[in-house]
């Protein structure tokens, strides 16, 4: 047997099975969560809507009943913390290949940087040295520095937003230990 009663809310006539008596509810007209009453509270006459259930009862899932609304994507997972893991692994992959990528030329670069010479009279000479042209191997490894470093800031940023979250926090903390390895790194020679 249904019970039949109006919403609350936008006043509608709506219908739900006596397993949801004093269960909520919602209203398929406003979406609004309504509790459903123990018995019909209207008329037989009227044209009634089904209510969809908001939780499902227990030991009840006959053939068409209306299912529990979805849950919502915010409680499903940590999104944040899953982008801070993954930048942090990007990161700590640009700059592992732009280290491959300069690796065969350390001594070469080694000639100008050397302990009591500015950084801008190297350079100088690096330039002097190669025509004036900076060689393709010096670019592509400092923009994939340079792209790394954004990248190993974004997951930092992610990482510490995703520790907030309020689930999946060991994405957020694999990220930020990750995040800690890429200075060390940065330093390794080779």
């Amino acid at each position: 047997m249904a019970i039949q009663f109006q919403c609350p809310g936008c006043r509608q006539p709506i219908e739900v099975d006596d397993v949801w008596a004093e269960k909520l509810v919602a209203c398929p007209y406003c979406r609004q969560t309504v509790t459903a009453p123990a018995q019909t509270t209207l008329d037989a006459s009227e044209s009634i809507t089904a209510a969809r259930p908001m939780a499902p009862v227990r030991g009840y899932s006959p053939e068409g009943a209306p299912q529990p609304w979805p849950t919502p994507v915010a409680t499903r997972g940590n999104l944040v913390a899953l982008v801070g893991f993954g930048l942090s692994m990007a990161a700590t992959l640009l700059l592992m290949i732009a280290k491959l990528v300069s690796s065969p030329h350390t001594a070469e670069a080694q000639r100008f940087y050397v302990p009591g010479k500015s950084i801008m009279q190297a350079q100088r000479e690096m330039l002097d040295f190669y025509g004036g042209n900076i060689p393709s191997w010096l670019v592509a490894a400092g923009l994939l520095w340079l792209f790394s470093l954004g990248i190993w800031l974004a997951a930092l940023i992610c990482s510490l937003i995703g520790l907030r979250g309020p689930h999946r926090r060991a994405w957020a903390a694999a990220g930020l230990i990750l995040w800690g390895v890429y200075p060390l790194l940065f330093c390794l020679p080779f």
